[in-house]
């Protein structure tokens, strides 16, 4: 999701590639992007070689990292750009996307990327913005996280339908998570509740009746204690090979009891 119009890093990294050759591969890399710096005799003739030679690697390079990596990576880079002299630069041109500088380091200015992004501490903020995306399920619900808990069996019950099918999929569970969904689906009977476990996932995802699809930054259990996005995932093509490895994966878990 690195490339969204609401993103800062196409704003940041069009800045870092403005200053001197030689102090972009050290911005580049105290914020953790992988990018190799070797250039042939041609490409390392001049500043303006160098520079339209980093390009495509570091937008490669950032294109590779997760979305909790690159946020980080991006408040490194506000960081680096602030220390030399860019804040006002930055304050303009981050504006114009819904961002802003407090203090001299990176603050989401907007509704639309509020909604988007969670500082650390945001554990409250975080928690009323998942439930308001499962509130707007009519049938379905379909969670997939490696680590919950049982705090989101609390998010289904504030988005219930009656007949509605939710599904988890997860890595494991708490020991006493069985017991928590014996007691949901007594209370709950107008619901069905599935779980199963597989390891063949990383990130986290929402998806809403079974077409709408969101990438959740990290695990919904810890939501807000450290910076994360959450995205609407826009491409159809995307979800539609997202649902179909859901829908692989799930044939082939096992059942939580």
């Amino acid at each position: 999701m690195h490339t969204s119009e609401l993103h800062p890093w196409r704003v940041l990294r069009s800045i870092v590639l403005e200053l001197d050759s030689y102090e972009v591969p050290m911005v580049i890399d105290r914020a953790g992007i992988p990018v190799d710096w070797t250039l042939t005799t041609q490409k390392d003739y001049s500043n303006k070689m160098r520079i339209a030679a980093y390009r495509p690697r570091i937008d490669a390079a950032f294109n590779e990292l997760n979305e909790e990596a690159g946020l980080r990576a991006a408040y490194v880079v506000t960081d680096e750009l602030v220390k030399r002299g860019k804040s006002e630069h930055l304050e303009s041109a981050l504006r114009a996307i819904g961002w802003r500088l407090d203090e001299g380091r990176l603050a989401p200015d907007s509704a639309n990327v509020k909604e988007l992004f969670f500082p650390k501490g945001s554990q409250y903020d975080a928690y009323l913005e998942i439930r308001a995306v499962l509130q707007t399920s009519k049938k379905s619900i379909t969670v997939v996280d490696p680590y919950v808990d049982q705090s989101v069996l609390q998010l289904f019950a504030s988005a219930l339908k009656i007949g509605m099918s939710i599904k988890v999929l997860t890595a494991k569970v708490p020991p006493d998570f069985p017991n928590e969904m014996k007691a949901w689906r007594a209370q709950y009977k107008n619901a069905t509740l599935a779980v199963r476990t597989n390891r063949e996932f990383h990130d986290r995802f929402v998806v809403i009746d079974d077409t709408a699809c969101w990438h959740i930054g990290c695990s919904i259990k810890d939501a807000g204690n450290k910076v994360f996005m959450l995205s609407k995932i826009e491409d159809s093509e995307n979800c539609i090979a997202l649902l179909k490895q859901i829908n692989s994966s799930w044939a082939s878990s096992a059942d939580v009891p």
